[in-house]
């Protein structure tokens, strides 16, 4: 298998959701040239690092699909602001934080990707 970048890890990720998805639109999306991207899909094909290209059906996406509960530590003051960051991601589920007295209480909905709330300011 090869070492896979970050153009790489957007591709798979783009084709994970689409398939179908064409060279000149991944090379938008990642903002590589065409000719890269039909290069690196040909890579990481030729390498089994890509084993198929396949559909998914109506009744697979309605499924539960992945789930996952992200515990992160926010500094103090910057709370409202992250609370307010976590809200605006779209992957964001479900959300909850604690009250003043250690109870949960959903404000929201959470479950989602590291990166998003890595990005969030003043989270750790």
């Amino acid at each position: 298998m090869i070492s896979v970048d970050d153009l790489d890890t957007e591709l798979l990720s783009a084709l994970r959701h689409n398939a179908r998805i064409s060279v000149s639109s991944l090379a938008a999306l990642t903002g590589a040239s065409r000719a890269t991207v039909a290069a690196r899909i040909e890579r990481l094909v030729a390498s089994g690092t890509i084993v198929g290209f396949t559909i998914r059906t109506g009744h697979e996406t309605r499924s539960a699909g992945v789930r996952a509960i992200v515990m992160i530590e926010v500094l103090g003051k910057l709370a409202d602001r992250v609370a307010d960051q976590l809200r605006g991601l779209p992957q964001v589920g479900r959300f909850t934080a604690p009250t003043a007295n250690g109870i949960s209480s959903p404000n929201s909905r959470i479950a989602t990707l590291l990166p998003s709330t890595r990005r969030c300011t003043g989270s750790g």
